[in-house]
């Protein structure tokens, strides 16, 4: 389906958009075709674009489980939100198993698809156990190392090329310059 947008498309906060849809079978064809259309001025329905399937392709997903119409719909061109998906396929499920051969109109709007039911009542979050850290990191600092993860040899000193500044903090606009 191809999107034009001739007018402004953008949709300020607090602004509903209203989507139409026309589904038309077309036997002569062996289609369905699907026009998208959206308000993006106040009251002008704008054609975004129309999407072609195959009859076959509609009827076998109209007889296969659960969401295969939905899924046979969407594509990279058109891929409707689950809601509107669900409608889509609703009406073309009712145009498919009355027969209806004339163009069937689908209005949307956003406002009807917020949630307007009572909030379902969230899960209890478990009470975590109280636990006390400081016995943990006092635990960890009692132990004793193993005897045999101590090295008796001392480390000493070797010749690194890092050489560390014993009393100035490097700063971001510190040069280094090469040693000699």
């Amino acid at each position: 389906m191809k999107k034009s947008c001739k007018n402004n498309c953008f949709i300020k906060r607090g602004d509903w958009m209203r989507q139409k849809y026309i589904i038309k079978k077309d036997d002569a064809n062996g289609t369905l075709v699907i026009r998208e259309y959206a308000e993006l001025d106040k009251e002008i329905m704008s054609f975004m674009g129309e999407q072609e399937y195959s009859r076959e392709d509609i009827i076998r997903a109209v007889a296969g489980p659960g969401d295969e119409l939905i899924n046979v719909l969407r594509n990279n061109e058109f891929y409707p939100p689950q809601v509107i998906a669900g409608k889509i396929a609703e009406k073309i499920t009712e145009i498919y198993d009355i027969g209806i051969d004339e163009a069937v109109e689908i209005l949307l709007d956003d406002a009807d698809f917020l949630a307007k039911d009572e909030p379902e009542e969230q899960p209890a979050i478990p009470e975590i156990e109280e636990h006390d850290v400081d016995d943990d990191v006092d635990d960890l600092l009692d132990a004793s190392l193993d005897d045999g993860l101590v090295d008796s040899k001392d480390i000493g000193s070797k010749n690194t090329t890092i050489k560390i500044a014993d009393a100035e903090t490097l700063d971001g606009d510190i040069e280094f310059a090469p040693e000699q």
